[in-house]
């Protein structure tokens, strides 16, 4: 059975969230009230994002609000490719001051991949949030294997 998680206010009153309704999601019932959802810093990153990203708008915002809902701790991507998700994921614990590391785990099959995602991590200020892991899943499962993940985003095929 899958709990439902709603937002809340300070005061711990449950505050109904209608965005499942509205088809552009906004405005959303946020804690902190919609101007705080709707920050500029958080418009600005993904209007940054929209270049790299092969996300849309729905997508971007979710795994932003992935941390919000689940608080501090580590996460997993699974899948680099551009870095829009990690990026994201780790945005969102720096937005919430959340203590975590997002461990991004891919290939990096072409020479200059790596260092274009330390490139782009670095542009968004997130260094100290994202660890890059260079190689397959299988062999990132066995190094991280003690580690206890909240959130896993599966976007790769490294079988």
């Amino acid at each position: 059975m899958t709990a439902r998680i709603r937002p809340q206010t300070k005061e711990g009153q449950v505050k109904e969230d209608r965005s499942h309704r509205d088809h552009t999601l906004n405005p959303r019932i946020h804690p902190e009230g919609p101007e705080e959802y709707d920050s500029p810093s958080k418009g600005k990153i993904w209007r940054n994002l929209n270049r790299i990203a092969l996300l849309r708008g729905a997508e971007m915002r979710f795994l932003q609000d992935v941390p919000r809902f689940l608080g501090t701790g580590d996460y997993a991507n699974l899948g680099h490719a551009q870095g829009a998700s990690a990026i994201l994921l780790a945005d969102g614990l720096r937005e919430n001051e959340y203590a975590g590391t997002v461990y991004s785990v891919d290939l990096f099959p072409r020479q200059n991949d790596e260092k274009k995602a330390v490139r782009t991590i670095q542009e968004y200020e997130l260094a100290d949030r994202i660890k890059l892991c260079r190689g397959s899943t299988k062999k990132w499962a066995a190094e991280l294997q003690d580690k206890r993940f909240k959130f896993i985003f599966i976007d790769a095929d490294h079988s």
